[in-house]
């Protein structure tokens, strides 16, 4: 529903709100119409209620309140206006810059803080890398000097082994060229003679 068919707004001028438009008409070129009482122009405003009113709201709804033109309600309220401003610009404005100030220099440094863990961080790796990397390098070394030490102990136990196998073969074709050298000398047999045997009777 547009604003000239709307109940409310029938009676009135409406026009955009601008800085222009209120330059151009001023607040006594606007005309306003009562709702209570259409038929009546609004020309007052109760500074008790803040609220617009005719002459007959005057003399009876806000009868004995404090009353003012609309162009007096206007400035006073332009003025209220420009003096919360001003507390705006003085109080407000600048607690917000401090508060953002505060907020980028908290950020810078935890900023700063979350640069210095980084490189911690980077740093303790490199470091657990090295000492992961020396740690292996030892035991590589270990590992390859104990293989030469088995693989020598190895080679040693084969060469003694194939000594003793060789001694066992000597002893063995000593034993045996022995035996056969008593099969081969059998010394005589003692004979007895019945001569011999006689005289010794």
């Amino acid at each position: 529903m547009s604003h000239p068919t709307f109940p409310v707004f029938k009676r009135h001028i409406v026009v955009p709100r601008t800085n222009e438009v209120m330059l151009l008409y001023g607040p006594s070129k606007i005309v306003q119409q009562c709702q209570l009482h259409p038929e009546k122009e609004i020309f007052t405003c109760c500074n008790d209620c803040r609220v617009p009113c005719c002459a007959t709201c005057q003399v009876q709804k806000h009868k004995k309140h404090d009353i003012s033109t609309i162009e007096d309600a206007y400035v006073s309220a332009e003025n209220r206006l420009n003096d919360n401003v001003k507390e705006l610009e003085k109080d407000a404005i600048p607690t917000i810059d401090q508060m953002a100030d505060n907020t980028e220099k908290e950020r810078s440094e935890k900023r700063v803080q979350i640069d210095r863990v980084r490189e911690e961080v980077n740093t303790f790796r490199k470091e657990l890398n090295q000492a992961v990397d020396e740690a292996c390098d030892y035991l590589m070394k270990k590992l390859v000097h104990n293989e030469t030490g088995v693989n020598n102990l190895i080679t040693n136990l084969n060469v003694q082994n194939g000594k003793i196998r060789q001694l066992i073969k000597e002893v063995n074709e000593i034993i045996q060229k022995g035996v056969l050298s008593m099969i081969k000398y059998s010394p005589p047999s003692p004979l007895v003679s019945s001569q011999s045997y006689q005289s010794q009777g």
